[in-house]
This record gives C-alpha cells, sequence and structure tokens, in this order.
C-alpha cells in the first residue's frame, strides 16, 4: 500500500493504478521538498484519505514565497485528482522542470531592458448550476455566484468581471479558453448548488481559461444558516489561489442581515427584478416588502425595492407620482441606516434627480456612491446617466466607459454608449 500521505486518489479508492499514480505520488514529494510540509495531513487514515480525496493542499507559493509560479504550476499539474488532467509521462514532467530551470537560469543572467507592470490577476465567475430537484431554486445559485462576484470586485489588486458579462454564457457551448478570451481574464471559478430544505451542497471548482487545467476544487455541505460561511470561504480560498493580498482581515462577503430567511427572499427579489416585466417588478417589490418585515433593518432590501420602483417608472409600468414617493422612501431609509453603501446613495440619486428634478443634491449622492464604491458598473451607469441628463456628455461617455471595463458583454452599456455617440441622440432620462 505505501505510506498513506503519499497515495494517489485512485489508489485511496482501491482503482487500478497505473504510471500516473506515480506521478501523484511524486508531486506530493515535490510539494514537501518546495515547502517544507506535507500536502495531506491528518491524525487518523481516514482524515489523510479525505485530505486526498477532496482537499486542494494549500498554495506552494503562499507556503513559501521564494519559489517561482510557474514551480506551483507543475505541481498542481501533478497532483490533479482527476488521472486524465494530471501529467501523463514522467516524460512529461520531466521537461516540464528541465524547461522551468533553463528559463530561471537566462533569467538570472540577463538583467531585463526594461521594468514590466505587476500583473493583475483576472477572474470571471459563471453563474452555478441548479442541481436541486426543484428548478425554481435557480434564483438561489444565481444569488449564491453573484454574492461571490461583489465580494470579490472589491478586492485590490484583483479585476473581475460583472454578473451580466459571466452570465452571459449561461447555457451557450463554450469552453473555458473561448470564455477567457471573450472576457479577457486568466481564470474562471464555477461550480453547481444543490438545495433541498435547510441543507445545501455547493461545489466550486477554479480553471485556467488558458489550458482548462484546475487550479483549485472543493465540496460544502452545510446547513442554510451557513451560507454565507460558504461565500467567504470560497471567495477567501479564491483569493489565496490568485496571490491576491487582502488589505484587511475577517469576512470578505458582507453581510446585510442575520435573518436566513430575510436573505432568501431578497435573493428572489433579485432574480424577479432581472426579468423587467410588470409582473417580475411586482414580485420583486412583494419579496423586499416581506424581507424588511422580518428584519426593518435589512438595508439592501429598502435598495432593492427602491430601483425596483424606480425601474418600474422607467419602463412605463408604473405611474411616476405613485411610485417616485416610494423610490425617496426606500432610499432615505437605506440611508439612513447604512451611510456607507454606495448603491444606496445611487438611488437617492436616481429620485432626487428624476422625481424632484433636485439637481445638485442628485450629483451630491452620486459622487457620494462613486467615493464609496469606484469598481461597480452599475455605480458608473447611474452616474452617466446622471450626466448625460445635465447635459454633460463627455463625462458621461467616461462613466459609460468605466462600466463596460468590468462589464464588456452588457448589450445595454454599450448601446447607451454608442447612443451617446451619436450626434442625432436627443433622448433624456426615459431613452437611456
Amino acid at each position: 500500500m505505501g505510506t498513506v500521505a503519499y497515495m494517489s486518489p485512485e489508489q485511496a479508492r482501491g482503482e487500478e493504478l497505473d504510471a500516473r499514480s506515480d506521478l501523484f505520488s511524486f508531486g506530493v514529494v515535490l510539494y514537501e521538498m518546495a515547502t517544507g510540509q506535507q500536502a495531506f495531513t491528518g491524525n487518523t487514515s481516514a482524515v489523510i484519505f479525505n485530505a486526498i480525496l477532496t482537499k486542494t493542499p494549500t498554495s506552494p507559493v503562499r507556503m513559501n514565497p521564494e519559489i517561482p509560479e510557474e514551480l506551483e504550476h507543475i505541481i498542481n499539474k501533478a497532483l490533479e485528482k482527476d488521472r486524465k488532467l494530471r501529467c501523463q509521462s514522467a516524460s512529461e514532467l520531466r521537461t516540464d522542470l528541465q524547461r522551468l530551470k533553463r528559463d530561471r537560469d537566462s533569467g538570472r543572467k540577463a538583467a531585463p531592458a526594461v521594468t514590466e507592470s505587476p500583473r493583475i490577476p483576472s477572474l470571471a465567475v459563471l453563474p452555478f448550476a441548479n442541481l436541486s430537484a426543484d428548478k425554481e431554486n435557480e434564483y438561489f445559485s444565481d444569488g449564491l455566484a453573484e454574492e461571490i462576484i461583489n465580494a470579490l470586485t472589491h478586492l485590490p489588486g484583483l479585476r473581475v468581471t460583472a454578473r451580466t458579462s459571466s452570465f452571459f454564457f449561461r447555457g451557450k457551448e463554450a469552453d473555458v479558453r473561448e470564455i477567457g478570451a471573450r472576457l479577457n481574464v486568466e481564470s474562471i471559478l464555477e461550480g453547481s448548488v444543490r438545495k433541498a430544505g435547510n441543507r445545501i451542497r455547493v461545489t466550486a471548482q477554479l480553471v485556467s481559461a488558458a489550458d482548462g487545467y484546475h487550479l483549485w476544487s472543493e465540496r460544502y455541505d452545510r446547513d442554510m444558516t451557513d451560507v454565507f460561511a460558504v461565500q467567504d470561504e470560497i471567495s477567501q480560498a479564491i483569493a489565496d489561489k490568485l496571490r491576491v493580498r487582502l488589505a484587511v482581515s475577517g469576512p470578505l462577503v458582507k453581510r446585510y442581515t442575520q435573518n436566513i430567511e430575510a436573505y432568501d427572499l431578497c435573493l428572489k427579489a433579485r432574480h424577479h427584478l432581472y426579468k423587467m416585466t410588470p409582473e417580475g417588478h411586482e414580485k420583486c417589490n412583494r419579496y423586499c416588502e416581506q424581507a424588511i418585515a422580518l428584519d426593518p433593518s435589512y438595508t439592501l432590501a429598502y435598495v432593492r425595492m427602491g430601483y425596483s420602483y424606480w425601474k418600474s417608472t422607467l419602463l412605463g409600468f408604473l405611474n411616476p407620482r405613485e411610485a417616485m414617493p416610494r423610490v425617496r422612501a426606500a432610499a432615505l431609509e437605506a440611508v439612513k441606516l447604512d451611510d456607507t453603501l454606495a448603491e444606496a446613495h445611487a438611488v437617492l440619486g436616481l429620485a432626487l434627480g428624476t422625481g424632484d428634478f433636485d439637481w445638485i443634491r442628485a450629483e451630491r449622492e452620486f459622487r457620494r456612491a462613486l467615493e464609496l464604491d469606484s469598481v461597480s458598473p452599475d455605480i458608473h451607469y447611474f452616474a452617466g446617466m446622471f450626466f448625460f441628463a445635465t447635459g454633460r456628455v463627455e463625462e458621461a461617455v467616461t462613466e459609460m466607459q468605466h462600466a463596460l471595463e468590468q462589464d464588456p458583454l452588457s448589450a445595454h452599456f454599450n448601446a447607451l454608449l454608442g447612443n451617446l455617440f451619436s450626434p442625432k441622440f436627443h433622448g433624456g432620462w426615459d431613452s437611456i
């Protein structure tokens, strides 16, 4: 059997072995040589077996920052749990190591002529597949992926594609290489969610967009009450794997409520809001009201409801005289509860600008929103609309270009930017 900590997954499962099992064991030894620590540890053989079968070792570079990133890639390739994705022969592994040695040796002898800009890791989070028996649970799998996008987007030193562009590939026959090229990202996070009663199973895997190799994977079997922890653990693991330095300690995913039922209702609200139909907006508002009844301090529910009422007036679903007071009331309550939430200030700016025509106060709110969140494409979109409505087309173009940097495949953003460049475009708020 050999030493347990150096076994391959197929050996731990008692399957037929081949040379690739030895290459996995070699990868375990190489990991230990590079880091000084074993890849798979535990107090009992059962715990070690579980680690070999389901766990991804801590990033070698994190364990030893002095080793080159290319060596980490070679080690990870040797430690692939699926032997079809692993190094297929010892000669292949030897060639990778020889190439690394050659490149490192030549790099030491010749100093670079120019200083290269530091590489900024880039990532797209695809919609998580809904594997629940109830297909209506798609709102939950989508919501979990969006929460991870929101958390990772605000990490300095990481570029994350926005929801609209990442979700563009839902149901399309496109492999990770094509997706990576379209979104101009290095890595893809994909996963699945199975929800049954109060239990959830979440799987997530990080894939290199260049070659399709798995960089990290994990499975989480938890109670619904642990959904925030699961989101945070996945976000922390991605930051670690992409070597993104965290500016602060603590959770990456902001918790706007501790009430799981209210949280679930707000996810449903967002799901129906995206449908952009009268029925969808009506359901969104109703779910938000129910969430607020459960947790009156749930800031995000007020923001979502305020935006839904505003969008309903824009799309002609509701009379502005009826809806705008609700937009203003929801936004004011959100700002009162959390003055640091950029979306709350943006929705208040919409209410002041389109409802009260108070351009001075509206601009103040949009400036505050941009100050609090300079990354969100939606915030740039709102600010762009405001600048256009007040005749400042150049500033509107700048904001829309910022929005498209994060959300390049948004048809709405691209159409609006094209209209802004058109000399025949004489619309107003209702045109946007």
